[in-house]
């Protein structure tokens, strides 16, 4: 295999794991919003907050099991 082909392969694994990510956390972002103002009763705390668990969530996307429950993990 070139170093395109795997360069491609990889872009497409990441184009699959980002899609997912998206849908997955689109749906549960009001939420996770909600559950950190709760915390903080200040948006931008909040707000900085949610970013940042927003990254976290990104960066350790690779270990959730897809088929399970995004809102427990």
């Amino acid at each position: 295999m070139t170093n395109n082909n795997l360069v491609n392969k990889n872009t497409a694994s990441l184009n699959a794991l980002s899609d997912s990510f998206i849908l997955l956390f689109e749906a549960d972002r009001r939420r996770i919003y909600a559950y950190i103002y709760a915390f903080v009763m200040d948006p931008n705390i909040a707000d900085e907050i949610f970013q940042e668990t927003s990254v976290l969530l990104w960066r350790d996307f690779e270990k959730f099991e897809l088929n399970t429950n995004f809102s427990k993990w």
